[in-house]
């Protein structure tokens, strides 16, 4: 915008000097009225010079203001959108970091001068749309957009509580969908960009009491890989991230429901009184900020692969995924000792 205004300005001025200056030496050389097409000819000329003087303005302003990248991530109030919002910094991007609690932003947005706090609460499409009109009146574009926003919920699949189960699908499904929506348009008016969904290992393979986490992030992985194809004519890029154990704070927010009284109530000491789906806590858990780096590395190239695999047990859980499924169900009831429950 700021460039914009700067070359109409310079386009106007341009204008003036090179009317005055023809004036002016049409007068000197007493130009009569029969005179005025040498006249005419000499203005093209001082506009045709003073037009690319402008445009060469334009293009310099065009490249000192728009050549750093942008971009957008959802849910860095902790873990790892935190981190890649600190790692794209250190890029030198311009990054907009989102939390539906903004002062929660207050430490990224104090220590690194390039991070910039927005209010966006996923589930709420007009926040969504506040956020993403602010970005582009301040930038003019996105792009990068890295839907990491979510959460997880350890629960029965057949006694669970299903507001609960709505609004995890809200943040990990259906916000991420919203956000797309209201991003996308600005990057395929620019023929470019790039949209990175952060899903799970859980995505490939579904353990005990995490049925409905593994739907959301199944729905996710499927999700992406028809945006990519739909993305493809626009000059978008789409990658899918699956992260496999990474320390974060995703497994301190972890809900966990145990109906009182219920069929499971028996097991709820020994399978809900710990935070293991997520693997946050394992000992072969990436450290959050290395899996951001090594992420962000990722990203950060002309041409971005489709997919991207990292964290604890990732690598074995993919390969698990084309087990069959009879010894999937083996490997997996046994992992935390749930095929020796008796009722």
């Amino acid at each position: 915008m700021f460039a914009n205004s700067m070359a109409e300005q310079a386009q106007k001025e341009c204008t003036n000097l090179c009317y005055f200056s023809t004036s002016s030496e049409a007068l000197n050389h007493g130009f009569e009225r029969e005179d005025s097409k040498l006249f005419t000819i000499h203005k093209k000329q001082s506009i045709s010079y003073f037009s690319t003087l402008t445009t060469l303005i334009l293009f310099f302003f065009n490249m000192t203001s728009n050549n750093t990248q942008v971009a957008l991530i959802t849910g860095c109030s902790s873990g790892i959108g935190k981190f890649l919002a600190i790692s794209l910094s250190k890029r030198n991007f311009t990054v907009y970091a989102t939390a539906r609690n903004v002062t929660s932003l207050d430490a990224l947005t104090k220590n690194y001068n390039n991070i910039k706090g927005l209010r966006l609460d996923v589930c709420d499409e007009e926040s969504i749309k506040l956020a993403v009109d602010e970005i582009i009146k301040n930038e003019g574009k996105v792009d990068i957009l890295i839907n990491n926003a979510g959460m997880a919920l350890t629960t029965p699949a057949a006694e669970s509580d299903i507001v609960k189960v709505k609004k995890m699908f809200d943040t990990n499904v259906i916000g991420l969908m919203a956000v797309v929506n209201e991003v996308f348009p600005h990057m395929a008016t620019k023929k470019s960009g790039k949209i990175v969904n952060i899903g799970s290992v859980a995505g490939f393979l579904s353990t005990p009491f995490l049925s409905q986490y593994s739907a959301t992030k199944a729905a996710v992985q499927r999700y992406t890989d028809g945006l990519r194809i739909e993305s493809k004519p626009f000059g978008v890029q789409v990658m899918l991230v699956t992260p496999g154990f990474v320390k974060s704070e995703i497994g301190e927010k972890q809900n966990s429901y145990v109906k009182s009284n219920g069929l499971y109530t028996p097991f709820k000491e020994k399978f809900f009184s710990q935070k293991p789906a997520t693997g946050a806590d394992s000992k072969v858990a990436t450290p959050t900020d290395v899996f951001a780096e090594d992420l962000v590395a990722a990203i950060d190239q002309k041409v971005i692969a489709y997919s991207y695999r990292a964290g604890g047990m990732s690598l074995l859980a993919y390969i698990a995924s084309f087990f069959p499924t009879w010894l999937q169900i083996r490997l997996l009831s046994s992992r935390d000792g749930f095929n020796k429950i008796t009722v």
